[in-house]
């Protein structure tokens, strides 16, 4: 969401309003949960690395995902209105590799994550972004990290790779929504989190990933951001950490992570969101969306839009 086009937030904002009207009228119950959460007083983190995005071409850094393959690397990708396409960042914030998917349409990319092992992981891209509540199905992209290759050339400019994606079709069971947090498991399931204000819908696919097939998602909780203002409320981003055992989604100002129980290593996806997150207060950035664990899941790395942007390691 770019702050700047009013056109663009008035849609966003209309579209959000009623969204939140029609799920209080459903669900008068999480009001009470809500009132308690937004009480707390959100908990200090402090900066343990930072550096700043250098190439030019990402200048709207609006998911994140830390790779599993290459070392202390991480992968952004643009906000709406660039081509198909992500970087692999160093930890100086040096462009490593871009790869591009030909196969692929970036209608409004929004959130990405990397689920797997080293040897087997998969990077997803969210094609979820929907300000104007229009489409009737969203995409889900996906490589294997596997296929991608990197220069030993730190200046070489022509670091650009094609890779053919995989890609699901999905749809909402209740009409069309507005979303930019993207969860992926490493059995392949796709978890989404509407960009709603006031009671935000949670809804995940019912099978893992499949190459060429069409999915209804399946709704599974409902969760309030706290926060003083409208940006804070609206969910932007999130991760889930390599064990599986912690889930973060951030807002424009905070981020709420929860603890997760798994049972037969299955994640209870709808048991997550009735219980109380932890709440922490993000680095002020001029528009930050993105964020995710580093490798072994001990700190978040988060970004923000505009070009030479921040990108922070943190720890609670």
């Amino acid at each position: 969401m770019r702050v700047l086009d009013l056109r663009r937030f008035a849609a966003v904002f209309t579209g959000a309003l009623f969204s939140t009207l029609l799920v209080r009228a459903q669900s008068p119950q999480t009001q009470t949960q809500t009132q308690t959460l937004q009480a707390q007083m959100p908990l200090a983190v402090r900066v343990v690395r930072q550096t700043r995005i250098q190439d030019a071409q990402i200048n709207e850094s609006s998911g994140l995902a830390a790779s599993q393959r290459f070392a202390k690397n991480v992968w952004t990708h643009n906000d709406s209105g660039d081509t198909a396409r992500v970087f692999l960042l160093d930890e100086n914030g040096a462009t490593r590799q871009v790869v591009s998917l030909p196969n692929a349409q970036a209608i409004d990319w929004e959130d990405m994550a990397v689920a797997g092992d080293k040897n087997n992981a998969q990077v997803y891209l969210g094609d979820i972004g929907d300000n104007e509540r229009k489409r009737q199905n969203i995409q889900i992209y996906r490589f294997a990290e596997s296929q991608v290759r990197t220069s030993s050339t730190r200046n070489d400019v022509n670091k650009t790779q094609k890779v053919v994606a995989q890609k699901m079709t999905l749809r909402y069971p209740d009409g069309a929504h507005d979303a930019e947090t993207l969860i992926a498991t490493r059995r392949g399931e796709i978890v989404i989190v509407a960009k709603e204000i006031g009671v935000c819908r949670i809804y995940k696919t019912a099978k893992p990933f499949r190459n060429n097939t069409t999915q209804t998602l399946v709704l599974v909780g409902r969760f309030q951001f706290a926060g003083d203002n409208y940006f804070a409320r609206l969910p932007t981003g999130g991760d889930l950490n390599a064990r599986e055992d912690r889930v973060i989604v951030r807002t424009y100002a905070d981020a709420f992570e929860w603890k997760l129980s798994r049972t037969n290593c299955v994640i209870d996806w709808r048991k997550v969101w009735k219980t109380s997150p932890r709440r922490f207060a993000l680095p002020p950035t001029r528009q930050g969306e993105a964020i995710c664990y580093n490798a072994d899941g001990t700190q978040w790395i988060v970004s923000s839009e505009g070009e030479n942007a921040p990108l922070q390691w943190l720890k609670n």
